[in-house]
């Protein structure tokens, strides 16, 4: 068996994500790799009524099409919500795809986050 190579690299920096906001998208070249984790670290506001998720999209034939986003995503998570905390929490996947994007939404109707940064890591 091969040891595992990762490479790591920030990913998102927001101060704030406002209610029923989306973030960009960041894209993985992950070139088939075996594996790769995104870490989120979201601080929740003490009005905050909801989490965010992690949302991600695959592309087959590198980046021609991606899944429909919000109907088919490639995969999700949702990180532990309590209002006036700050949270992290690492999501591991497995790659089918040479690129995937993930973007944070907030599921917040009405209150922003605080704070959200992520940090993602390739492996083979």
């Amino acid at each position: 068996m091969n040891s595992l190579v990762w490479s790591r690299a920030p990913g998102l920096v927001l101060t704030t994500l406002a209610a029923n906001a989306a973030s960009a998208y960041i894209t993985l070249k992950t070139a088939w790799a075996t594996r790769f984790a995104i870490q989120l670290d979201v601080t929740y506001g003490v009005a905050a009524t909801a989490g965010v998720r992690l949302q991600l999209i695959a592309s087959l034939n590198n980046g021609t099409t991606f899944d429909s986003v919000g109907t088919d995503d490639y995969d999700w998570g949702d990180p532990v919500f309590v209002a006036n905390t700050r949270h992290i929490r690492t999501f591991k996947f497995d790659v089918y795809a040479p690129l995937i994007k993930y973007r944070v939404l907030n599921l917040d109707g009405a209150v922003a986050t605080l704070a959200i940064n992520t940090y993602h890591s390739i492996g083979e």
